[in-house]
């Protein structure tokens, strides 16, 4: 019986540890995305954008806006 409870309580002792590590893992993800560490900035078409119409024409008319994403 000894190795029976000493197993018992290796396993609790285990999965008090496990869910501590999750709980500081998930704690340092929400800073990370809640920081805004990971934003990019993108261009986003404004107006539609005729085929052929290079990037350079399209930002002086107005047509692409950078955005953090």
């Amino acid at each position: 019986m000894p190795t029976f409870s000493r197993n018992i309580i290796i396993s609790i002792v285990l999965a008090i540890a496990a869910a501590v590590a999750l709980l500081a893992y998930t704690a340092q993800v929400r800073s990370n995305a809640n920081s805004g560490a990971n934003a990019i900035t993108v261009i986003v078409a404004t107006h539609q954008v005729q085929a052929g119409t290079t990037v350079d024409d399209a930002r002086s008319k107005g047509y692409l806006a950078l955005t953090a994403r």
